[in-house]
């Protein structure tokens, strides 16, 4: 047998570091704040529904293949985040001036509802953790972060593996207005399965 690299290993070695750095530099945070919202959507109202315990409930849409970066712009609906689901957990996204803003009044302890009416699911979840970043460049989906607890800053791809990669977790995610600036930070309510 010929010692050394033959063709055959050559691409195989290429096609296992393309595949690998193609999923690491699509690993995003969107932007949830005015300038990425979008418009002429439409949703029907029979899909799932994420509920708080002040009575609120929010319709949860889809994003479109491929679209990690898309937020809907329709008042009362968050969005599933796509990459999260690739990371095991159960992300819903909204604009901060729109069903974000529900996301402000949650605390650790309390409860939200996530329920699919059409399928008979219902799973509970309560808060555990409510963790804040500031985007060093707020309106890019692959910004820098600093976590605004301990000043470490991340790159977009290790907080999405830290937030996001919490297997079986529901996190929201919504942008932290400052100083008139709708992207400035990030916000990401953690909640637990209640067992």
């Amino acid at each position: 047998m010929k010692r050394g690299w033959n063709a055959f290993s050559i691409i195989i070695i290429s096609l296992v570091i393309i595949a690998t750095s193609g999923f690491s530099s699509t690993l995003a945070i969107p932007v949830t704040g005015e300038q990425a919202a979008q418009s002429n959507e439409s949703l029907e109202n029979n899909g799932p529904t994420l509920q708080f315990e002040n009575g609120t409930q929010l319709l949860v849409a889809g994003q479109p293949d491929g679209s990690i970066g898309y937020v809907s712009s329709i008042p009362g609906v968050v969005t599933r985040f796509q990459q999260a689901d690739k990371l095991g957990s159960i992300g819903l996204i909204a604009h901060n001036y729109l069903s974000g803003e529900e996301f402000f009044g949650l605390q650790i302890g309390n409860q939200v509802t996530l329920a699919d009416a059409s399928e008979g699911n219902t799973s509970e979840y309560r808060v555990v953790a409510v963790e804040q970043y500031q985007a060093l460049q707020p309106t890019s989906i692959h910004s820098q972060f600093r976590n605004l607890e301990n000043e470490e800053i991340i790159s977009a791809h290790q907080l999405s593996l830290r937030i996001y990669g919490q297997a079986g977790k529901l996190i929201l995610q919504t942008c932290i207005e400052n100083e008139g600036n709708q992207e400035w930070g990030r916000l990401f309510v953690i909640a637990e399965p209640i067992i």
